[in-house]
């Protein structure tokens, strides 16, 4: 039996725990923090990830319980539910949710991203009611709470042994450093709720140039909110580049995440955002440097991005 037909024979039980007969099930795609396939079932198309080793059942329980709570306004995906508890393959769990039809990863326009901004102020809305049965500081993934960015800041220290290396580092504690001089106990008073956690155009599915559905909730958690919008500047900022249709793109995202919101950003939130977005450049640097140095001397687009950002505050 090769480690393909053995996964897919460990996955059939898994299946049945969520009450659900499979016919067939294939391979689909790899990723960082999950592996992802399709099954034909009694009940229509279904995606199973057995997620990564860090992953609690808790997790997977309240991601079905968030995506009940906004999905009568938010495109999102909603994770089936265990007749009993989270299946385990390899001491790792596995989620179930149905199989949304899409184009792939194709090119959109402003438009697409508009309505995903509309769909995130919805989705804090809408959370609130479950916010205190959220999973807080997970030690895994891509939100950047202070807790996880000094871990991944110290363990790509653990790497760094050439002068190269060392000098990327001395910019990323000189970029921290400003960053947490402006804003200070600032941060103290940006509104809290439920987060993403990894809200970028990879997590977004798409039908027709227009965006259907929102995926990925590994990193669901009680979270500082202007986080999410934080980590989907990095995208606006360089599609701004573009100009046209794209010039006011960020300005249009914001204005739609308000709207989704139904509350305009506090002073706090508008003062931080750009810090944030810095903040979100650095974090992004370190979590690869932690796992490999090998190529961040040639790419460096993260931190660069994030050094123009503070050089642009600083200058104002």
């Amino acid at each position: 039996m090769t480690e393909a037909d053995r996964r897919i024979a460990q996955l059939e039980p898994c299946l049945a725990a969520y009450g659900v007969q499979s016919r067939s099930i294939s391979w689909l795609a790899r990723g960082t923090y999950a592996e992802v396939y399709k099954a034909e079932t009694d009940v229509g198309f279904l995606v199973l990830r057995i997620r990564a080793p860090e992953a609690q059942a808790e997790e997977v329980l309240f991601a079905g319980e968030w995506a009940k709570a906004v999905s009568s306004q938010a495109e999102v995906v909603s994770p089936l539910r265990p007749t009993g508890d989270v299946p385990m393959i390899d001491n790792r769990c596995v989620d179930v949710a149905p199989y949304i039809e899409n184009d792939g990863y194709n090119e959109v326009g402003p438009d697409a991203w508009v309505k995903i901004g509309s769909w995130l102020g919805t989705m804090h809305r809408l959370a609130r009611g479950v916010e205190d049965r959220a999973p807080v500081a997970l030690d895994y993934g891509n939100h950047p709470h202070e807790g996880l960015f000094d871990r991944y800041l110290e363990q790509s220290r653990i790497g760094c042994t050439s002068d190269a290396h060392l000098k990327l580092m001395r910019r990323v504690d000189s970029a921290v450093q400003s960053i947490s001089q402006a804003v200070g106990s600032r941060f103290e008073d940006l509104p809290v709720g439920v987060v993403h956690g990894d809200l970028h155009f990879w997590n977004v599915l798409y039908r027709a140039d227009q965006p259907a559905c929102i995926i990925d909730l590994d990193f669901l958690q009680r979270g500082v909110l202007l986080h999410d919008l934080a980590y989907a500047s990095h995208w606006l900022k360089e599609w701004t580049k573009r100009g046209g249709v794209w010039s006011d793109i960020t300005a249009r995202y914001l204005a739609a995440y308000e709207e989704g919101r139904e509350s305009a950003l506090t002073a706090t939130e508008q003062s931080c955002l750009p810090w944030l977005l810095a903040y979100s450049g650095v974090f992004f640097f370190v979590s690869k440097a932690r796992v490999s140095w090998n190529r961040l001397t040639q790419d460096q687009h993260d931190l660069e991005q994030a050094e123009d950002v503070i050089r642009e505050l600083e200058d104002r």
